[in-house]
């Protein structure tokens, strides 16, 4: 929790999406700092479930890797997993939604995200 730009903490408690017996969703917005991960696990009824579902995240490969001894391997987990759900995924353009472009390589999308100014991407994750 960031306040007058100090950070603090606060413990809450934890419950997964899928135990929320959402039915259906047609879309979500993760913008979770760090832990996109670990909500995908948390929702994987909700997206075997929602076909049509859409998802747009934040994707932070330099974030992933204070949390992780191996960050390059946990931001390409998390696209990776997507896919294996049968999503395709979408770097978004920072002025236009509209304007997508298809992810084909995860690392060469990790390397240049990892370089980037501001270290992140929107993407967005669809079923064709």
């Amino acid at each position: 929790i960031c306040h007058n730009y100090g950070w603090s903490s606060e413990s809450v408690d934890i419950i997964t999406i899928d135990s929320l017996e959402l039915g259906k969703v047609d879309f979500v917005k993760m913008d979770i700092e760090w832990y996109e991960y670990e909500a995908f696990l948390w929702m994987k009824k909700l997206l075997q479930d929602n076909l049509d579902i859409k998802i747009i995240f934040e994707w932070s490969p330099q974030f992933y890797a204070s949390i992780s001894d191996n960050g390059k391997q946990y931001s390409i987990n998390i696209l990776k997993y997507l896919t294996d759900l049968w999503f395709s995924l979408y770097e978004v353009s920072d002025k236009n939604i509209w304007e997508k472009y298809e992810i084909t390589d995860f690392d060469e999308l990790y390397n240049r995200v990892w370089l980037a100014f501001g270290a992140h991407s929107d993407i967005y994750a669809i079923r064709k």
